[in-house]
């Protein structure tokens, strides 16, 4: 009788600890719509600022979504990963989108050991909000035209029109997920050598394709990008 007692008990501890320690939106605050940062030259998703007091998550992440915006927020914890859903429950659906900042307050949280994921995307924080670097960036590498141990293409290249005289692009690369060479942006000059187009890796498909979000050179520099 005295075993059973035991083992009801310490079953009644367990159930207790996982509801104690159990994650869970208390609280949200959302900005209002900012149309006039270019949303599509942002990030869809960014970490902004990640805060733990005792045992409370206070988590700032950047979003970009339909103007009309009403979210749910929802979110789950595994050992090593915490998972943010945003979920848009409003009834209207405007033709334009918006970034907006989420404020999250999530309980039950112990420690900071884990990425943070919105959806299955891993939430980086960035230094810019914007997809493209800086001009400071752009020029700032000293070494280019680098391969790896696995003679793969890594960081900045320079390429050169037939004569090796004008400059044509300037491409980083970088390795993905799968151990592939992929470009992460690059930069198109006119036949004077001026800056023209700029572009920024924003997905890859399932098939391994990459895509690309592109900017002229009016529209990069009016996003005044700041320096890292």
């Amino acid at each position: 009788m005295v075993h059973k007692m035991r083992i009801t008990t310490i079953i009644l501890f367990i159930i207790v600890a996982k509801i104690t320690f159990a994650q869970e939106v208390v609280g949200v605050e959302m900005s209002t719509c900012d149309k006039n940062s270019t949303p599509e030259f942002m990030f869809k998703n960014r970490l902004i600022n990640q805060e733990l007091i005792n045992d409370t998550l206070f988590l700032r992440i950047g979003i970009v979504r339909n103007c009309a915006l009403e979210p749910e927020v929802s979110c789950n914890k595994n050992s090593d990963s915490l998972f943010i859903h945003v979920q848009n429950v409003s009834d209207i659906w405007e033709g334009c989108i918006c970034c907006f900042e989420l404020e999250i307050k999530i309980i039950g949280i112990r420690d900071t050991n884990f990425t943070t994921y919105i959806g299955n995307s891993e939430l980086k924080k960035v230094v810019n909000k914007y997809i493209f670097p800086s001009l400071a960036q752009i020029e700032s590498y000293q070494e280019v035209n680098q391969y790896n141990s696995d003679s793969l293409k890594i960081g900045l290249w320079n390429m050169y029109d037939d004569n090796e005289i004008r400059i044509k692009a300037k491409v980083f690369y970088f390795i993905d997920d799968s151990g592939q060479s992929r470009a992460k942006w690059h930069v198109l000059y006119d036949n004077e050598g001026q800056f023209a187009t700029i572009c920024a890796l924003t997905w890859i498909s399932s098939d391994g394709i990459s895509n690309t979000t592109c900017a002229d050179q009016k529209q990069y520099l009016d996003l005044k990008i700041k320096e890292p």
